[in-house]
């Protein structure tokens, strides 16, 4: 199950999913959607707060972020995103977002283009097999993406929010990896589109032959984390 935009600024991965599914649709026979078709059953909510991508808006028309509603369930498209994963049961869950575009990898000055979680089920950080899982895709992901984007892949860093989609999703024993896409300051943004598509079709290919579990977790849980200073456009110095 994949689900995109439920922050309506966060559009990045709405057009990575159409794109996957006309990707599905007009080459089946691509080895990558081969696997895929055959091996996955595939979910998408491509786009679950449109009124917040009309108005381009992080919150729905109630004012309310959809991934701080996990538990209360205010909001209809928390109530559908909430039903979807029960009622389908996935196995792997991928909640996909967009960060801010100058946010860097640690203190390296160099965006991150990509920022992975895994996210936590506790606290206490305990680490489940879907945990281990989801950090195993993670670490598939961060092989792909760095030999397109060398050193533009982060962690995402994040506290436990009980009351976000994530921490739900991966307590219900879903696999669960969240995908952020950042900035590319020297590249347009359809470049940024493409590096997503190729991460998250690889992902699903990873899945559908299993050559994830071969891939050691601490690839992930080794990424320096998303930097605390931001890139900036344009830097005045003195007076």
């Amino acid at each position: 199950l994949a689900w995109s935009q439920m922050h309506g600024d966060e559009s990045t991965h709405t057009a990575v999913l159409l794109d996957l599914l006309t990707f599905l649709q007009s080459q089946p026979d691509h080895p990558t959607a081969t696997a895929i078709l055959k091996h996955l059953r595939l979910a998408a909510i491509v786009m679950l707060n449109p009124d917040g991508a009309e108005r381009q808006t992080r919150h729905n028309a109630q004012g309310i972020d959809i991934n701080r509603d996990a538990r209360v369930l205010a909001s209809p498209e928390a109530r559908l995103l909430h039903h979807a994963v029960l009622d389908l049961q996935p196995e792997f869950a991928f909640n996909l977002h967009n960060h801010n575009p100058r946010r860097t990898v640690a203190t390296t000055g160099q965006a991150a283009a990509v920022a992975l979680l895994a996210p936590p089920v506790d606290a206490a950080g305990s680490c489940p097999a879907n945990m281990l899982a989801a950090q195993q895709v993670a670490s598939w992901v961060r092989q792909t993406v760095e030999m397109h984007a060398p050193g533009m892949v982060a962690r995402y860093e994040a506290d436990y929010m009980p009351r976000a989609f994530g921490e739900w999703v991966q307590q219900q024993g879903t696999a669960t990896l969240l995908i952020e896409a950042g900035g590319w300051s020297t590249l347009p943004a359809g470049r940024l589109r493409r590096l997503h598509f190729v991460a998250f079709a690889s992902a699903l290919a990873g899945i559908a032959s299993g050559d994830y579990r071969r891939v050691d977790a601490s690839l992930y849980r080794s990424l320096p984390g998303t930097g605390d200073a931001d890139l900036f456009d344009l830097t005045i110095v003195g007076p």
